[in-house]
């Protein structure tokens, strides 16, 4: 947005921020125009942003437009300021998505609500549009309505919507998203609102889908038809209870009174389920509505969400799936149970698991066999995680293992690892690498970082490294075992030691280092206060004459 008018190229890109717009309003006035004269950082007006997004349209590809961009006057009661801020975002909206846009990605960044009149200046004009994010300004978290998200918005492929959801909120509309195949759902606000009702409305395309800080619970249909047509006498259902039938009827799965007849006599005569969890979710159950809208997942992030378990019994039934990042409150060892059925998955992230926010728990081990074509797994803020069972780490086809921020984690046998590419630890306890590490010889890119790693150990698994982070740990010199005559990293292309303080540039650092031959990146920075806090001045020239064809960073 520092640019004017300079081609394509500058507006395939464009955000209309706080921060950016009074560079951007420094390109609206014409040449000559006594408004050049006044203050740089005066933000521009809404006419200004519009005018110059119309002329721009046609090559515009990605905006970020936020509410308060502009210099518009805003009253300071609450409601009447939301709508007074919308009028001029809606102006430069339809101006840069006007006839001739090649907008394709929108981002909305708004503070409380955003209202339906904003929206409605994108059917018939942003017909090129597929991706649109709503996320919150600073400090705000919006209210958002999954109604206005309807057929005028039917080319979207991707909807990312950040804020407030409430739960029960009707979101049938959202069945007329025939094209998407990406959906991001986030809660900004403190509990976990049941989007049920939103996923279920979602047609049966998605590819991928995202849930952050948010729950799938809703009563089994079954249930919720025999409040609608069986009541007990005197116990008819409460408003909340009768409000969400109603939303489960407007999206045509409430049992008539004679499917309900036949659900239950075809129930009455099923066997009992065998031990475990390979039988299908129960009838009516979110987890058995979901599955058939759940079939194309190749993608699946389920972040500090509350899930039925019927969910779960769905998970092994996604025959497309092949990453899954899994944190809730549910019991370790079913999450484990239905993890280890999905037989495709190549990446799976593992996150907090327990049904106690402060609980100790460990991983158990998967079944002989399970997970045959995963390639990456990954643990990140396990918090409560003392111990991995180290059949994890014997994986068949694991290339990467990595560990971010397991406080209580000890640290399992890696000698299982035996075609890992990439070992990352991140923000552990791990003063030294364990023993077992040293026989990992198809290593090609290790990370230690904010470990408070003291030395790092000399082995054959230091050998075939090309990259190295040892970023923020509490090294004092380069580790000698990088020149190992035997094992040293003569392959290594990228080394990173910054912000390790108690590390000071030395001969012997120099020494060590010079060998590296292939080294084309080396990190060494320090934060520095003053001139003590610098690296040497003398090895610092060595080094720069030793490794002459190396980026160095100190």
């Amino acid at each position: 947005m520092q640019v004017a008018d300079q081609g394509p190229a500058v507006w395939q890109s464009v955000h209309c921020r706080k921060r950016s717009a009074p560079y951007l309003r420094r390109t609206v006035a014409p040449e000559g125009d006594a408004e050049q004269q006044e203050p740089a950082r005066r933000p521009p007006t809404a006419q200004q942003l519009a005018a110059l997004l119309g002329r721009q349209r046609a090559h515009l590809r990605r905006l970020t437009l936020a509410e308060n961009a502009g210099h518009w006057d805003v009253p300071a009661e609450p409601m009447t300021a939301v709508l007074a801020a919308a009028e001029p975002m809606a102006a430069v909206l339809a101006a840069a998505t006007g006839d001739g846009s090649g907008l394709t990605d929108l981002t909305l960044v708004i503070s409380e609500q955003l209202p339906d009149f904003v929206m409605e200046t994108l059917p018939g004009s942003a017909a090129q549009l597929t991706s649109l994010v709503l996320r919150p300004l600073r400090g705000h978290i919006p209210f958002l309505r999954f109604a206005q998200f309807d057929g005028r918005l039917a080319q979207l492929r991707s909807l990312s919507l950040t804020g407030r959801f409430q739960t029960g909120e009707a979101a049938e509309q959202l069945s007329q998203l025939t094209a998407l195949t990406r959906l991001r759902l986030a809660s900004a606000q403190p509990g976990q609102p049941d989007v049920s009702l939103a996923l279920l409305a979602c047609p049966g395309g998605l590819a991928r889908l995202e849930l952050f800080g948010v729950s799938v619970e809703l009563l089994n249909v079954l249930h919720l038809a025999h409040m609608r047509w069986n009541p007990f006498p005197g116990f008819g259902p409460t408003d909340e209870q009768d409000h969400l039938i109603q939303q489960v009827h407007n999206l045509g799965l409430l049992p008539s009174p004679e499917e309900l007849a036949e659900l239950e006599s075809a129930a009455a005569l099923a066997p009992p389920p065998a031990p475990g969890l390979l039988w299908p979710p129960a009838e009516g159950s979110i987890g058995a509505l979901l599955l058939p809208r759940w079939q194309q997942l190749e993608h699946l992030r389920l972040h500090k969400c509350e899930l039925d378990d019927s969910v779960f019994l769905a998970l092994p039934r996604l025959k497309q799936l092949t990453m899954l990042q899994l944190s809730a409150i549910v019991r370790t060892e079913r999450a484990v149970a239905a993890v280890q059925e999905c037989s495709r998955l190549q990446e799976l992230v593992l996150g907090r698991l327990s049904t106690m926010p402060r609980d100790a728990y460990q991983l158990p081990a998967p079944t002989p066999g399970a997970l045959p074509q995963l390639t990456r797994l990954r643990l990140s803020g396990c918090e409560g995680l003392s111990r991995v069972d180290e059949a994890w780490c014997s994986l068949p086809n694991l290339l990467s293992f990595e560990v971010e921020s397991c406080d209580d984690l000890t640290c399992p046998s890696l000698a299982g690892l035996t075609r890992v590419e990439q070992l990352v630890f991140s923000h552990q306890r791990l003063e030294h690498l364990p023993d077992s590490i040293t026989g990992l010889t198809t290593l090609t890119r290790l990370a230690v970082t904010a470990c408070s790693l003291e030395q790092l150990r000399p082995g054959p698994y230091l050998r075939g490294l090309r990259e190295l982070n040892l970023f923020a740990n509490a090294l004092r010199d380069v580790p000698e075992a990088l020149a190992h005559p035997h094992w040293g990293s003569t392959a290594l292309h990228l080394l990173d030691m910054s912000s390790n303080h108690s590390h000071f540039l030395s001969d012997a650092d120099v020494a060590v280092l010079g060998q590296l031959s292939v080294l084309t990146s080396l990190r060494l920075g320090r934060q520095e206060f003053d001139a003590s806090d610098a690296h040497p001045a003398g090895p610092l020239a060595a080094l720069r004459v030793a490794l002459p064809d190396c980026q160095i960073n100190a």
